[in-house]
């Protein structure tokens, strides 16, 4: 009997479903790390199985740790308001914001240590700032063959800094247990004659040493067991609907 193009395909589909429901189920009772391995192998089955979903799985050994809480630090008059942040939960400080008042206001972010920002060479006001990176834009080392503290300095909408009351990603270098770490840090900056402030809204690192980043790039999604069952619950459908379907052809023929 010839089978048509079109039912090949359907039971080409079917074959693949059915062998991520029995990997799926299988999943379910692993643990550990062995199990995380497993349910990246299950995700990246069903996308070829359904072949419409593009899925990227990253290496085991790479992840990105985010961490921050809306926070700011301001200052009207003179003198100096510091606030520091903890990049690595490593319950230490790992950089320090700073609003500084007198004359022209300023607002500086600084690395703790050998931890750095990474900057930019304004010419109109002959200074170093710390650099505003866009979203997804690649924090490495080649962002920091200059660095940078400030943030504003002066005039609200003028003055020098890449900060004139707008939110962006500054990029940061710091240190883990002797290894290079890069991460980003969200940030909103203004200062003014009388004033200066900034607020940070959250951060995070590469947990892979000297491995760059993007700019705001937040951890990717894992695959619950949950959802895994109902997957295998919906595959576990069709073969069902298949077994019925052959019973059907052959009472018929």
């Amino acid at each position: 009997m010839m089978i048509s193009k079109k039912d090949r395909a359907k039971v080409s589909l079917e074959k693949r479903l059915e062998g991520y429901s029995a990997s799926s189920v299988a999943a379910l009772s692993l643990s550990g790390k062995r199990k995380s391995s497993f349910l990246a192998y299950s995700a990246g089955a069903l996308a070829l199985a359904a072949g419409a979903v593009s899925l990227s799985v990253s290496p085991a050994s790479a992840a990105i740790i985010t961490g921050g809480a809306t926070a700011s630090v301001s200052l009207s008059g003179t003198g100096t308001v510091t606030m520091t942040i903890d990049i690595d939960g490593s319950f230490g400080s790992d950089f320090y914001f700073k609003a500084y008042g007198g004359g022209n206001h300023k607002a500086y972010v600084s690395g703790v240590g050998t931890n750095l920002i990474a900057g930019v060479y304004t010419a109109t006001y002959s200074k170093t700032v710390a650099e505003r990176f866009s979203y997804s834009s690649s924090i490495s080392a080649a962002q920091f063959a200059t660095t940078g503290t400030l943030l504003k300095e002066g005039w609200s909408s003028t003055g020098a800094g890449q900060f004139p009351q707008v939110r962006g990603f500054i990029g940061v270098k710091f240190d883990r247990g002797g290894n290079t770490h890069y991460g980003w840090v969200d940030v909103f900056a203004s200062s003014s004659s009388i004033n200066a402030y900034a607020i940070v809204y959250k951060w995070a690192y590469e947990t892979v040493p000297d491995a760059p980043i993007g700019a705001g790039h937040l951890p990717a999604a894992t695959p619950e067991p949950a959802s895994l069952a109902l997957l295998a619950m919906g595959a576990g459908g069709l073969m069902a609907w298949r077994r019925r379907r052959k019973k059907a052809q052959a009472n018929n023929a």
